[in-house]
């Protein structure tokens, strides 16, 4: 799972999958500190990004819109 710098910042909706992981993050320095918030989840799923957060990750969960 590889973290993207992101700066826009919102709601997205995807379908999802039988599993699927995000995380937003505050910061790139691998500290716990770092992680605002995430979920594993299954299914459809709306993810609020912060703007506070510098970086989003997902793993197998679809396509995402906003």
């Amino acid at each position: 799972m590889a973290v993207c710098h992101f700066d826009t910042p919102g709601r997205y909706f995807g379908k999802g999958t039988s599993s699927c992981y995000w995380a937003t993050y505050r910061d790139f320095t691998g500290k716990y500190g770092d992680l605002v918030s995430n979920d594993f989840t299954a299914g459809c799923l709306v993810i609020d990004v912060p703007a506070s957060a510098k970086g989003f990750a997902v793993s197998g969960c679809g396509t995402l819109t906003r």
